[in-house]
């Protein structure tokens, strides 16, 4: 009964670990990844030098054009490289926190793109895409990945909850960006540094974008920490087990939550809003990064170890050894 209430996914084929796997998966996903970076550094040097050109008074616009176009290339080669480890490993290609960091990439840039036409402030490229590459790039650098997906990925939960948090931690990354440069606009004005203020997205569009992400982000976040709370049951018998990053993220979650409700009650906006997001924004690059490495917890690596990441309750032998006692 226990186990009907939490479906698994059926069991993975042995070809899921490949003879010819690299530490980030086949080789050719690898290379279409590098060339998805490459892309990104490209963008990144257009927007920037987009930004830096016209604090000298010409029209630049063709940079920032071509900026885009690289980085909608970037995005292309980026899910197709993602879509073949996908299809090697039989799962979702973010089995380590490394590869989420690439995830996470991804998915920033594509908000970002949205954003740029929607808002029409494709200045904000100089900001948003060395985020990109710094993700893609330490993603590529300090991948663990050995090809082995473990049993805890069989599991019907862990993809929702990992899809949700994802896109959460990439709508919040953008609030973050917004944020800063909003933060830096402000610096500008207050400088009297009227040439650079003038380049800028104006104040209340910066505000408006980093405030509708972060609602995105939260309700999305709220979404994947329930998911996985039941994916907590699933594994380890438990909705909440006071795991380190169970606790950090519902630190995040209490401070986006703060974020919000004061804007609300207390109509807290400006300089003070943007320094609370840029914090909590850290906070989720603390919690998806820099928490494994810091202190024990179940959702190290990718879920293979013996002390921190138990088996699936409800894994294959567990059911075969059950029906073979008397």
């Amino acid at each position: 009964m226990h186990r009907e209430a939490f479906p698994s996914l059926p069991p993975l084929p042995e070809a899921i670990v490949l003879e010819h796997l690299t530490p980030y998966g086949t080789k050719m996903s690898l290379a279409v990844l590098v060339a998805a970076l490459v892309a990104y550094a490209a963008a990144t040097a257009l927007f920037l030098a987009h930004l830096l050109l016209l604090m000298r008074g010409p029209r630049t616009a063709p940079l920032a054009t071509w900026g885009l176009r690289g980085l909608m290339v970037g995005i292309v080669l980026h899910a197709v490289g993602k879509g073949m480890r996908a299809a090697a490993v039989g799962t979702l290609p973010f089995t380590d926190g490394q590869e989420s960091l690439g995830g996470l990439a991804l998915v920033v840039a594509v908000l970002f793109v949205w954003a740029a036409r929607r808002y029409r402030v494709p200045v904000l490229g100089a900001f948003a895409t060395p985020f990109v590459v710094v993700s893609l790039a330490a993603s590529l650098a300090f991948s663990t990945d050995t090809g082995v997906v473990p049993d805890a990925l069989r599991s019907a939960w862990f993809p929702l909850h990992l899809s949700l948090a994802l896109s959460a931690n990439a709508f919040f990354a953008v609030a973050g960006i917004a944020a800063a440069a909003f933060l830096y606009q402000e610096t500008m004005l207050k400088t009297r540094r009227l040439s650079t203020f003038k380049l800028m997205p104006p104040l209340p569009i910066l505000e408006e974008i980093s405030h509708r992400f972060i609602m995105t982000g939260f309700l999305l976040l709220t979404l994947a920490m329930v998911a996985g709370s039941f994916f907590a049951k699933q594994m380890w018998g438990a909705y909440w087990s006071w795991d380190p990053k169970q606790c950090w993220t519902l630190v995040t979650w209490l401070a986006f939550a703060g974020i919000l409700h004061a804007r609300v009650t207390i109509g807290w906006r400006g300089r003070r809003a943007a320094w609370a997001t840029v914090t909590a924004v850290v906070l989720v690059v603390v919690a998806m990064v820099g928490l494994n490495a810091l202190v024990p917890t179940r959702h190290g690596g990718a879920f293979d170890g013996e002390k921190n990441q138990p088996r699936l309750r409800s894994s294959p032998e567990d059911v075969g050894a059950a029906g073979a006692q008397p």
